[in-house]
This record gives structure tokens, C-alpha cells and sequence, in this order.
């Protein structure tokens, strides 16, 4: 697999690329300014592992534009507004020439900002000297996630489209970095929960106008109930409706005050609310993830959820 790095410099280096291409699997997505740069980024944030910065760069493709430091220091913030969100962290390189102002100015640029690189500490790379040096700090970033996706193996399986891949990807961060306190996992936890409830809707458990996680966790609940388990087992009727629950409440508050679930997630009175609720959605996924999605078995599914003769679902019903 090959994983696409953007990389903003007006002088691009072909030996470069190819190294990264060819020794490390890292496309190098090259723009030659720092507004077609932060286009394709905001374009292509949950397909991007990692950014390359130059330094002394220009904002445009006029060909009246000279180099300046002063493109890098205007659009340093919004590259960490994109790369440093809670939701998904993109690792940012600060790779340059030199031949400007210094390194102390660009020091001072990053004020309190020694993080491109943490095993470095305050060192920038420098071109070309440090190139190898980058992008084997780059290739072993990224590693780590796919050390998450191997390690979860079973559970990405189901998806195969990257959205709800990046989505999975950005909840397991959290858990294995025991980010206890990142309330926007909820979301995430929303956006899988939805696509599971497609996909046991496809195999044949709901009806054809199910509306919402509300009503699906009601009909799993009732199959699980009139069927005696054998649809569907007591403990996925549980974490479903415990799933649903908590992701409903945390990421869902209308722009008004947050809910419970975010609110004692965020100050830390719920350390292991996120946790639990992954791996209720994990044991969800697995489960729906081995039921057989032959016509026959959808067909019969259907006729046997046909035959518990459940009550439509009321948005006010109080439920078993």
C-alpha cells in the first residue's frame, strides 16, 4: 500500500519523490504553493498521512511571486488547525533549505511548536541532508496506524470504503492512546453504528422503512426478545441499545448545552466510557460481520422477523 504524504514546495525534488516511492511507500502529492496546498488538504484531509512544509515558499502560482518566509508564518496556523484536530491527528515536517532568516527565527515562528518530529526535539530537517532521516520518521508515523488496522483486523473487514475506515481508525486512536477525555469519539462511534445498521438492514432484520438507531435498537430488542435469541443473542440486543444510547446522548447536543455522556467524558468522570462503548460496538461488528448475506438466509431472516409480528416502532413507545 502506498500512502499519499502532501508536500508544499515550489522547487520539488523528483530523486526525492522516487526515494519516498520507491524505498518507503510514501506517494508524495506535490502542490508548488501554499493555497493549491491547503485546497487539495481540506480536500483530502481522511486520505492524507502526513504534510511536508517548506519554508521559504510562495502563496501563489503568479510567476511574479518571490519566496518569503512570511507564506510559511501566515498559513503555518491553518495547517495545525487541519493536521492537529482531536478527531484524526496528520503528522506535520517542517523540511527546508535554509539559506533565509535561520533557524532561530523559525524557532521562534513555532513558538512552544517542537512536535514535528518529538524524538528530534527542536530540530527542523534539513534539505537535502536530512531526507532520508524524514522519511523514515514519516513511514514509521504511519506505521503505527496500521498497526491499529492489523490489530483490528476483523473489525475493518466490513467496510470497505475509506470514510468509515478513517472513522474506525480515529476511535481505536483514542482507546489504544487512552485519550479518555476526547468526547468527539462519540461521533465516530455514531457514524459505524449507522453503517452496521445498513448492513444488518441489507441481511434482513429491519423493515424497509426503519428510521434511525432509535428504531433499530427497538426491533433488535423485540427480535431478540419474541425470537428467544435466535436471531439475535441477548448480548449484542444489549450492546446495541447501550451503543445507541451513549452515542445518541455524546454526539448529539443541537449546539446547546452538552449532554451527560459528553459532558462527563470531557471532565474526565467517565475515564472508561469510550472503551467500554468500542468494544460494545466492536462485539456488534464481528457478529453482524459473520452472519451469511446469501439470498436464501436474507430471505429467510425476513420471513422469521415477519413471523415475531413486532408492533411498528413509535418514537414515544417506552419499550421492553
Amino acid at each position: 500500500m502506498k500512502y499519499n504524504v502532501l508536500w508544499i514546495d515550489n522547487e520539488p525534488s523528483d530523486s526525492f519523490m522516487d526515494d519516498a516511492y520507491n524505498n518507503f511507500d510514501l506517494n508524495i502529492i506535490n502542490k508548488e504553493n501554499y493555497v493549491e496546498g491547503m485546497e487539495w488538504l481540506e480536500e483530502n484531509r481522511e486520505n492524507c498521512y502526513a504534510v511536508i512544509l517548506d519554508v521559504n515558499c510562495v502563496e501563489t502560482s503568479s510567476v511574479d511571486e518571490s519566496e518569503s518566509m512570511d507564506v510559511f508564518t501566515d498559513y503555518l496556523p491553518h495547517v495545525i488547525k487541519l493536521c492537529e484536530r482531536q478527531d484524526h491527528f496528520i503528522p506535520w515536517y517542517v523540511y527546508t533549505a535554509g539559506g533565509y532568516e535561520g533557524y532561530e527565527t523559525l524557532k521562534r515562528t513555532i513558538t512552544g511548536k517542537r512536535d514535528w518530529d518529538p524524538k528530534k526535539e527542536d530540530k527542523y530537517y534539513r534539505k537535502p541532508k536530512d531526507s532520508i532521516e524524514l522519511l523514515q520518521n514519516i513511514k514509521t508515523a504511519i506505521v503505527e496506524n496500521a498497526r491499529y488496522v492489523q490489530k483490528y483486523k476483523d473489525l475493518f473487514e466490513l467496510f470497505p470504503d475509506l470514510e468509515h475506515k478513517s472513522s474506525l481508525l480515529r476511535i481505536i486512536e483514542i482507546v489504544e492512546e487512552n485519550k479518555t477525555s476526547n468526547s468527539s469519539a462519540y461521533n465516530d462511534i455514531r457514524k459505524i453504528l449507522e453503517a452496521v445498521t445498513d448492513i444488518l438492514k441489507i441481511k434482513g432484520f429491519f423493515p424497509d422503512d426503519l428510521d434511525g438507531l432509535s428504531s433499530a435498537s427497538y426491533y433488535i430488542r423485540q427480535i431478540c426478545i419474541k425470537g428467544r435469541q435466535f436471531l439475535v443473542p441477548s448480548y449484542i440486543s444489549y450492546c446495541y441499545t447501550a451503543c445507541e444510547d451513549i452515542c445518541n446522548d455524546g454526539s448529539h447536543n443541537g449546539g446547546k448545552t452538552p449532554m451527560k455522556v459528553d459532558k462527563d467524558t470531557s471532565s474526565y468522570k467517565a475515564p472508561y466510557l469510550i472503551r467500554s462503548t468500542f468494544f460494545m460496538l466492536s462485539n456488534i461488528i464481528v457478529w453482524a460481520s459473520k452472519l451469511s448475506a446469501t439470498e436464501d438466509s436474507i430471505t429467510y431472516r425476513k420471513q422469521k422477523v415477519a413471523e415475531y409480528n413486532i408492533p411498528k416502532f413509535e418514537r414515544n413507545r417506552k419499550t421492553e
